[in-house]
């Protein structure tokens, strides 16, 4: 198995992995799944251009796994789209995320 750094220079993420940090408002969110939790935490470091597979890649679930997570993240509140050019669309938290 991969580790995370090596699989995340490869998928194009620029940043080295050094690890998960969940903050207290996501991980105390009991309407969150773990899933969720998790997946907003790869989001919450700014704006995160990761397409669903990529994101599915790095967190080992599937593409469409990720696109249903984030259609939940997006309905309730928690995460928006800050731009979409018809093929690439970057995505940040809101408020509501903490």
């Amino acid at each position: 198995m991969k580790d995370f750094e090596q699989l995340a220079l490869e998928e194009g993420l620029s940043r080295a992995f050094k690890g998960l940090w969940i903050p207290k408002e996501i991980w105390l969110n009991e309407e969150l799944s773990l899933a969720e939790k998790v997946l907003l935490s790869e989001i919450s470091g700014g704006v995160c251009s990761a397409s669903n597979e990529e994101l599915g890649k790095f967190l080992g679930l599937s593409s469409k796994t990720i696109a249903n997570l984030l259609t939940i993240l997006r309905k309730n509140g928690y995460i928006k789209t800050v731009s979409f050019d018809g093929r690439k669309r970057a995505l940040s938290l809101t408020e509501k995320a903490g």
